[in-house]
């Protein structure tokens, strides 16, 4: 029947859409992902936290959320990073960490 037919490929496109919208849909959100399976989880919070940033590269969004050395004097590397991104994004502490350890070997290689 010609009317399902079309009905199924509506929803197929549908279905593509959708994928390519969970996606990484810029730089910053392809090394995101990367940093562990588990960021897929946080991707909605994260896009909702930087939407303003879609167009930011990585060097840039590194620097607004790392802080110097020099600003933090021990403790866990998880206080060099800006408190904001865990809490926009309500990450566990594990994923926290993750994120941490990625984000000081971004801002080390700069």
């Amino acid at each position: 029947n010609l009317e399902e037919a079309q009905e199924d490929a509506h929803a197929e496109e549908e279905a593509e859409e959708e994928e390519e919208a969970e996606g990484p849909q810029n730089e910053v959100e392809t090394w995101f992902l990367g940093v562990s399976p588990s960021m897929q989880d946080y991707l909605p919070a994260f896009r909702e936290h930087y939407f303003d940033f879609a167009n930011m590269g990585l060097e840039e969004f590194v620097g607004m959320n790392v802080r110097p050395p020099l600003v933090v004097r021990g403790g866990s590397v998880l206080n060099r990073i800006e408190p904001s991104v865990f809490e926009a994004l309500c990450m566990k502490a594990g994923h926290k960490m993750l994120l941490a350890r990625a984000l000081l070997k971004l801002y080390d290689k700069k």
